[in-house]
């Protein structure tokens, strides 16, 4: 599953697990992503599709998802380290 969302949407790790348990509940981990806005103005879904793409094709090939902040479902930090 992807989703994008600003930071007041999820104001706890309770809250993205809670989120996250209620579209699929066989989840191990999270990958985290922030997008810059621009002239104080946070990016559109629109904006941040072709992001959330090129994440989910990272995370399903592997590649570079070093790039990413990932947590498990305890919301501990998980470090990948490079081959």
């Amino acid at each position: 599953m992807c989703v994008d969302k600003l930071p007041e949407e999820l104001s706890t790790f309770a809250t993205l697990i809670k989120e996250a348990d209620s579209i699929e509940k066989n989840w191990d981990f999270v990958f985290i992503a922030s997008l810059n806005g621009q002239d104080g103005t946070a990016p559109t879904t629109e904006d941040a599709e072709p992001y959330l793409n090129k994440m989910t094709h990272d995370i399903e090939s592997g590649h570079e998802i070093g790039r990413y902040v990932i947590f498990d479902r305890e919301e501990n930090a998980i470090e990948i380290e490079a081959a």
